[in-house]
């Protein structure tokens, strides 16, 4: 048996236009599932399967799993992905920017946590392994760096955002598990402009040396957090429901040929 399928499973998608979140979109698709892609606005072209969300906004949210309930009376997996990433000096970034940050990167995860949890408590107690949210966090929860303070602090709080939930989940016997996936640098739009940006405020810095994963290695990563290899044994399902892993994705750039995602686990918690 194919364990990581997601046949018949219900998946929510937030920032589905950007690089990894499309990426992500692909691969739960040709793994089965139903992709709910959802942005501020549609692509072109798109079809029945697009939701507009504002992830800031509470009735956004509302509005959405709404909608989800009626056409498909369930969701299985929230992949919390949008966020957003604004450089600049700690002494010239204004407060204004910094705040947008945390709304979108932090607010924006716990609003999904907050309103999504009973739809996936309904549905996961039908699914074989129970719902699951992964949320998209980075390197950079737990590895500073210059010019990033608003993006650095917003993934911090994802990241033990994701960890609290999954043992309060698990407090509650809701049968969700709550997972992170942690990207270093990856080839994205966002990528180039956080690269121009930094270069532009150190006065000309190269940085085409730099090595970048590809969003299909951090695809890989997040599906598998929603595959049945991250269920737990069925033996223990009923006393630990919830497990939290922080995961790292990393990217090794030799050559094309020898191109490989190193995966790093840096925390799991299973309850005892």
């Amino acid at each position: 048996m194919d364990t990581t399928r997601l046949d018949g499973a219900i998946a929510l998608v937030t920032g589905a236009n950007g690089d990894i979140g499309s990426a992500v979109c692909t691969l739960l698709e040709a793994r089965g599932a139903t992709v709910l892609r959802s942005d501020l606005r549609a692509p072109e072209g798109v079809g029945d399967g697009f939701l507009p969300l504002d992830v800031t906004s509470e009735e956004s949210w509302t509005r959405t799993l709404a909608a989800i309930e009626s056409r498909h009376g369930a969701l299985d997996i929230l992949v919390n992905n949008a966020g957003i990433a604004p450089m600049e000096r700690i002494d010239a970034m204004t407060l204004e920017d910094w705040r947008r940050c945390q709304q979108v990167n932090v607010e924006g995860v716990f609003l999904g946590l907050k309103l999504a949890s009973a739809l996936l408590a309904r549905s996961g107690g039908r699914r074989e392994g129970g719902a699951a949210i992964v949320n998209l966090c980075s390197g950079a929860s737990d590895r500073p760096s210059a010019f990033s303070a608003a993006y650095c602090v917003s993934k911090a709080a994802a990241r033990m955002l994701t960890r609290v939930a999954a043992v309060e989940f698990a407090a509650l016997k809701h049968p969700i598990r709550v997972n992170s996936v942690h990207p270093g640098v990856v080839e994205s739009a966002m990528m180039d402009d956080i690269l121009a940006t930094y270069s532009r405020i150190t006065g000309g810095t190269p940085v085409e040396t730099l090595r970048a994963a590809s969003p299909l290695a951090i695809r890989w990563a997040a599906s598998w957090n929603l595959s049945k290899w991250q269920r737990p044994w069925p033996s223990w399902h009923r006393q630990r429901p919830a497990m939290s892993t922080a995961m790292r994705c990393t990217w090794t750039a030799d050559t094309p040929r020898r191109n490989r995602l190193r995966k790093k686990a840096l925390s799991s918690s299973r309850l005892r």
